[in-house]
């Protein structure tokens, strides 16, 4: 078995090359998609109002609340509850 070389310390625990690449490489893609966004975002707010911005929020926030409404109206975590006894 090989012995595990300690490359870096994370939080205080040893981490492999490896281990330290795979982390580098997380980090990349993260900044990579947050970059995106905010691309996405900037073109958003340059082709519509902030009222129309606004207006689609709130009209996507009811949406879904009503949405989330409908798939939890029938739990019940009592009845649940009485079952797992």
């Amino acid at each position: 078995m090989k012995k595990k070389v300690c490359y870096a310390r994370l939080y205080g625990s040893c981490i492999t090359r490896s281990e330290q690449k795979s982390i580098k490489m997380k980090q990349f893609f993260r900044q990579q998609r947050r970059e995106r966004l905010w691309q996405d975002i900037e073109a958003v707010i340059g082709r519509f109002s902030p009222n129309q911005i606004a207006q689609s929020l709130s009209l996507v926030t009811v949406d879904a609340t009503h949405e989330l409404r409908d798939a939890t109206n029938s739990i019940d975590i009592r009845k649940d509850a009485e079952r797992l006894k």
